[in-house]
This record gives C-alpha cells, structure tokens and sequence, in this order.
C-alpha cells in the first residue's frame, strides 16, 4: 500500500494542512454525498452506507495552492471512480460491518495538503491518548472557498453506555464516541474520520462515522466503525 504519514499535531482549530487525508464522495452533479479518508494514492476509506449511492462519481481532495507572493486559493483534486468495495455483510441490523472502499481511477497527486491517513496496522499505531478528533460541520467538508477547518474533541465511552443511550445493539467491530462540545449545527458526516495520535506520533485513523441516534441531542453519543477490526478486509481488498 502507498501511504504516507502525517506528523502535524491537531488542535481544536485547524487548517487545511493538518488534515490532509479528507475526501469528499461526490456525485455526478458535484452534490456532496459522503466524506472518507484517503488511505492510499488509489483508495478511500468510508462506510458500505456511503458508497451505495447509484449517483457516486468522484473524489475530491482538497488542495491550496500558493503563488510566490503567498497568495493562495484552494482549488479541489477531483478524481473519478473506478469502483467500489462494500463489506459483504455490510447488510446485517443496525450497519454492522458498515466499511467500504473507494477505488480511484487514477494516483491521488501528494502534496502538502493531500497526503494519507494511517491505519492502525500493529502496536506502534495503538494510542494511549483520549483525545480523539472529528470534523463535524458539513461546510468544512463540502466547500472550499476557506482553509479553516473547526475540529472537535470526543472521548470515547464504553459499549454498554452507548447501547443504554442508543437502545440498540453495538458490537465490539464498533465503537463510540461522545462529543464534548456542543453541537448546534448537528450535522453527522457519515463517513468522516475519527482519529488520534498513535504512540510513534502519527495520526491514525481509528473510526469512520455509521450512525448515531434518529434525533439530535446535546452530549450525543455516535457510532463509528472500527477500523482496526477490518485492517486484514482492508489490505485483502487493495490492489497497487
């Protein structure tokens, strides 16, 4: 697998650069449909819900480029599809096995402001941090006319919680996160990136968001797929 690592710490409030490894699935018409994370120069990472879109065209990523007087504008790295790659009992209650793959019809173009995220492949990418991070207003997503991107703090909190909250069945292939900060936009990007610094300092992505509750509450609890548990299915299904 291509993938570069990222060594930029991630505060509260980030710019462009410090999230390299944003994707927006978008569709034929450039609607914004679902985020991912760029893992590879050829695959993105999100959620089997995501991809099943009849109408998903293209990745974009997003890029800044700046001119000698340091002026810059952000302009999108748009990539078309080839295929996709959805778990096979991505069908089961409640998403269980809710992880997809985006395959690129072409190399994504590495700069400093696309760049992968790791995945959590073995005891150096483990974390022992409680901050996690996720991006949760739709714009910083799907526009690109600012390089201001508001990041926010979860902790996670412990399966039997979450289903006490959720009232519904969470399996250990998930996990869950609970937003410190409130919310008021509400906004879920199924497919966004949870993450966290691992212990050799890089950041990993540790959870891709598959559902939280039908009403959006204050200090709501939300599901994300766990990523470690689908690391072989991951690497089984990249071709170079």
């Amino acid at each position: 697998m291509n993938r570069m690592h990222s060594n930029e710490s991630v505060e509260n409030n980030g710019t462009l650069g410090q999230l390299p490894w944003i994707a927006l699935l978008k569709s034929s018409s450039g609607e914004y449909l679902c985020a991912g994370s760029l893992i590879s120069k050829r695959y993105v990472l999100t959620t089997a819900f995501c991809i099943r879109s009849k109408d998903l065209a293209f990745v974009q990523l997003r890029k800044k480029d700046c001119d000698e007087r340091g002026a810059c504008t952000l302009k999108p790295q748009d990539i078309p599809i080839e295929r996709t790659i959805g778990h096979d009992s991505s069908n089961q209650p409640w998403l269980f096995n809710n992880i997809g793959l985006v395959r690129l019809a072409q190399n994504a173009s590495f700069n400093r402001d696309v760049r992968p995220i790791c995945l959590p492949m073995g005891p150096e990418y483990q974390t022992t941090d409680t901050k996690y991070f996720i991006v949760t207003r739709k714009e910083d997503y799907a526009l690109l006319d600012t390089d201001a991107i508001a990041i926010t703090e979860v902790h996670l909190v412990g399966i039997e919680h979450c289903q006490r909250w959720l009232r519904r069945t969470v399996y250990k292939s998930q996990m869950c996160a609970l937003e410190l900060a409130p919310n008021d936009e509400c906004q879920r990007q199924f497919g966004g990136s949870l993450t966290a610094q691992a212990r050799n300092g890089r950041h990993v992505l540790y959870g891709t968001l598959s559902f939280g509750m039908d009403v959006c509450m204050q200090n709501e609890t939300t599901v994300y797929t766990r990523v470690e548990s689908f690391v072989d299915w991951i690497v089984s299904n990249i071709e170079e």
